[in-house]
């Protein structure tokens, strides 16, 4: 489905754990949430699919969603690297954003979050 042609939805939850989606599926399922979405709430379970990145990517499609006021990632048990700064960058586009949950555990994420936070 092409998430980004349907303008009306604003609400998309997915449980995509343990799936296998890897990174090429995480950098397709990052264009279909770039453009002009009207989503307004995203929840997004991507533990234990091998993905391996340092959500750059990701986070510049992230950062299409204008309207977001409520996101939560689940990235647990994957490999996910760096200090998450290009992820903070992404989020913070998110002028509206008012609620974020983001669940990390069991990466080799480095650094203090020094680089996630001056993002944000």
């Amino acid at each position: 489905a092409d998430l980004a042609a349907r303008r009306e939805l604003v609400f998309l939850v997915l449980r995509l754990d343990s799936t296998g989606l890897g990174t090429a599926g995480l950098t397709i399922l990052g264009e279909l949430l770039r453009g002009e979405c009207s989503l307004i709430e995203l929840y997004l379970d991507l533990a234990d699919n091998g993905i391996q990145s340092d959500l750059r990517e990701f986070a510049q499609c992230l950062a299409q969603c204008l309207y977001l006021a409520e996101l939560s990632l689940g990235f647990q048990n994957n490999q996910i690297w760096g200090n998450l700064e290009e992820l903070g960058n992404g989020i913070a586009r998110c002028s509206q954003l008012r609620v974020l949950q983001l669940q990390c555990s069991g990466n080799s994420i480095a650094g203090d979050l020094r680089g996630f936070g001056s993002g944000i």
